[in-house]
């Protein structure tokens, strides 16, 4: 129900892969409890759309709001980039888990650590000089193996 200065609206947009990064019940005033998902949409990174360039900068956290999420067959996921700046929460009832597997996490820790510190630095908060040397020196060894091997970035 809404109230007479309320407007309804409606979102576009197509089932894709995401980064479940919080699931949490909710309730508001009376209404029934509800299963949201805080999710990271994931987006694919082709040639010819997509540079080398891009995709290099992107693994060695240059975008603030990008996160490189290599491709994995196991969870039919192909490279991508996470896209921060499109978070959104979704009704459990949209999320769709990956077919015949019975396990539902694909980042490995220490990768999901890399992106939680990623992200914190995404919504402006501190990080300790730890975790700020972790992502630099990530960072760091992605590009000058790509130097290595003749990429121009």
């Amino acid at each position: 129900n809404l109230g007479s200065d309320e407007h309804p609206f409606v979102l576009t947009g197509k089932i894709r892969p995401a980064i479940v990064l919080i699931e949490e019940i909710s309730q508001w005033a009376k209404a029934p409890a509800e299963n949201f998902a805080i999710c990271v949409p994931l987006f694919r990174v082709r040639k010819p759309k997509f540079s080398q360039s891009f995709v290099l900068k992107s693994q060695a956290f240059q975008y603030e709001s990008k996160f490189y999420v290599p491709p994995d067959p196991h969870f039919y996921i192909e490279e991508g980039v996470a896209r921060f700046e499109l978070i959104q929460t979704v009704h459990q009832l949209s999320i769709k888990q990956f077919p015949d597997i019975n396990k539902s996490t694909m980042l490995a820790e220490e990768f999901f650590a890399l992106l939680r510190m990623h992200l914190t630095r995404f919504f402006g908060g501190a990080i300790s000089k730890e975790d700020q040397d972790t992502l630099e020196v990530y960072g760091q060894l992605i590009l000058e193996e790509a130097k290595k091997q003749g990429v121009s970035i």
